[in-house]
C-alpha cells in the first residue's frame, strides 16, 4: 500500500510535489482507514482538476517509475523522462521519483533520480516504527564512478563483501541506466525480492481503454464469481448471472504450429492470451484443471437469456472490466490500483456505488484504490472523507501543484461539489473572464 509518492522536474511538475495516503484526524468513516505500524493509511483517494492541470501527469510519473523498476523502460536519453520545459534551467536539474509503501508488514522507502537521462542516485531503505531506517542499498555517482553499498556499511564488512559490491558497481556502470532494484532482484540480493515484487505485481496502473487480460479467467474462481454476481445484481444492469463458456484449445485453434506456439506463449506469460473471432473476445489460458482452453464471457438476462460480452453496452463492458480490480482491492492486502479517469463510459451513480461497495467492505484485508476523475458527483462527503479528496492545478507559469481538500478544513456537511464548481478550492480560476476575450476586436 502506498504511503506517499513524490516527483520533481517531470513534465508539468517543476518543484517537488507529494501525494500521500496518510489519514487526518477526521472521525468519520473509520472503515476507510488501514492501520500499520502506528500509521493510519487511507484506502481510497480521488484526484480532481481541470484539463491539463497535472492529474494524469502524476499517474504517468508513477507509471514511469514502475516501468523503470520492471525493466520495461530503459532510459536512454532526456526524452524518455520529459523534464519541465517551461524553465530552461530545468534541463540541468534532476528528475526525481520517491515512493514509500507497505508490503507484507514492512515499510520501504525508494528513491531514484536521473540527470540528462542518467541515473545519478538510487537507494532503498526499510523504515521502522520509530522512523529509524535500515539501508538495503545505496547507489551514487562520484567522479563518474558508480559507488554501491549493499546493507549497512560497518567495520564488520568483510573484504569479500566489499569486492562483491565493487563488482556489482562495475556491472551497473556497464549496464547504463538499469536500476539496482531490478539488477539486485535478478541477483537475488538479500532484501530486494519483496519490494521488487510489490512494484511488479501489487502496483496496478489502469489507463482509460485498458483491457484486463485475466478478467475471463478470474470468473473461474467461485468466490470471485459469487462476489461479481452480487455486485452486478446490485447495480441493476439487467444482468442476473455471468458465466464462462470454454472449449479445449485444440478444438478452438486446430492442430499445427498455431496451437503449439499458443501453448508456449501461455506457459511463458503471466497473463492469458487474448484473441478475437469476429466480435467475440476469447481468452486462452490454462484452467484450474491444468487444461488449455479458449473461454469467453456470457451474461445472463431474464434468468435464461444469454448474451455475448460484445452485445452489452460499452458502459456495462467497462464495469465488468473493472470488477476484478474492485474485488481484488477488497480481498487482497497491500495491492494498490491507480485509475486514470475511472469514470470513463460509466454512469456516475454506478461508479459511486462501486466505490461504496469497496469502502464498506472494511479494512481487515484490503488494498487501495486511487483515481483521477472529472466526475463531480463523487465529490460527496457522504462517500469520501475530506482527506481522501485531492486537487491538481496549474499556475500561470505552467507549473502543476497538488493539494488536499483537508487544507481548506471544510465542514463535513458542506456541499463540496458546489464549492468545487464555484472555484472555492483553487487559487487559479478555471476559465478566463469572457469579457476579457475582446470578441469585438
Amino acid at each position: 500500500m502506498i504511503i506517499y509518492f513524490a516527483v520533481t522536474n517531470f513534465k508539468s511538475f517543476k518543484e517537488r510535489v507529494e501525494f500521500n495516503m496518510l489519514a487526518g484526524n477526521y472521525k468519520r468513516f473509520q472503515e476507510h482507514i488501514y492501520s500499520e505500524q502506528s500509521l493510519n493509511l487511507l484506502r481510497c483517494s480521488a484526484m480532481y482538476g481541470n484539463n491539463g492541470a497535472g492529474k494524469s501527469n502524476l499517474i504517468l510519473a508513477m507509471e514511469k517509475l514502475q516501468e523503470i523498476v520492471k525493466g520495461v523502460l530503459e532510459v536512454e536519453n532526456v526524452d524518455d523522462l520529459p523534464y519541465f520545459k517551461l524553465d530552461p534551467i530545468c534541463i540541468d536539474q534532476p528528475t526525481v521519483f520517491e515512493i514509500e509503501f507497505f508490503f507484507h508488514g514492512i515499510r520501504y522507502s525508494y528513491y531514484i533520480s536521473f540527470l540528462k537521462g542518467k541515473i545519478i542516485e538510487e537507494w532503498l531503505v526499510k523504515v521502522f516504527q520509530n522512523n529509524k531506517t535500515e539501508n538495503i542499498f545505496n547507489r551514487t555517482i562520484k567522479n563518474n564512478k558508480t559507488i554501491l553499498v549493499v546493507g549497512e556499511k560497518s567495520k564488520k564488512t568483510t573484504t569479500k563483501e566489499l569486492m562483491r559490491m565493487e563488482i556489482y558497481a562495475e556491472e551497473l556502470s556497464k549496464k547504463g541506466n538499469k536500476p539496482f532494484l531490478l539488477d539486485g532482484f535478478e541477483k537475488e540480493v538479500n532484501g530486494l525480492i519483496e519490494p521488487f515484487l510489490w512494484f511488479y505485481f501489487y502496483l496496478k496502473i489502469v489507463r482509460p481503454g485498458y483491457s484486463y487480460p485475466s478478467k475471463i479467467k478470474s470468473f473461474e474462481d467461485d468466490n470471485f464469481k459469487d462476489k461479481a454476481k452480487k455486485i452486478l445484481t446490485s447495480l441493476c444492469l439487467g444482468i442476473d448471472d455471468i458465466k464462462i463458456e470454454s472449449v479445449p484449445l485444440d478444438d478452438f485453434l486446430g492442430k499445427g504450429d498455431d496451437i503449439k506456439s499458443a501453448k508456449d506463449e501461455i506457459d511463458k506469460s503471466h497473463f492469458p492470451k487474448i484473441v478475437k473471432k469476429g466480435k467475440i473476445e476469447y481468452s486462452l489460458y490454462k484452467n484450474q484443471k491444468d487444461e488449455y482452453v479458449a473461454a469467453k464471457i456470457v451474461t445472463v438476462h431474464n434468468q435464461n437469456v444469454d448474451f455475448d460480452f460484445f452485445e452489452e453496452s460499452t458502459g456495462t463492458q467497462k464495469i465488468i472490466e473493472l470488477l476484478p480490480s474492485i474485488i481484488s482491492a477488497i480481498v487482497e492486502k497491500d495491492i494498490t490500483y491507480v485509475f486514470d479517469e475511472i469514470e470513463t463510459s460509466k454512469h456516475p451513480e454506478v461508479i459511486k456505488e462501486l466505490l461504496r461497495i469497496f469502502l464498506n467492505a472494511g479494512n481487515t484485508h484490503s488494498g487501495q484504490i486511487i483515481f483521477s476523475t472529472h466526475e463531480c458527483n463523487l465529490l460527496d462527503l457522504d462517500l469520501l472523507r475530506q482527506d481522501e479528496i485531492w486537487f491538481a492545478e496549474k499556475d500561470q507559469k505552467g507549473v502543476s501543484h497538488i493539494y488536499s481538500l483537508s487544507d481548506f478544513k471544510p465542514r463535513f456537511d458542506k456541499d463540496i461539489r458546489k464549492g468545487y464548481l464555484e472555484g472555492q478550492f483553487t487559487k487559479i480560476p478555471f476559465f478566463t473572464n469572457p469579457k476579457e476575450l475582446n470578441w469585438n476586436e
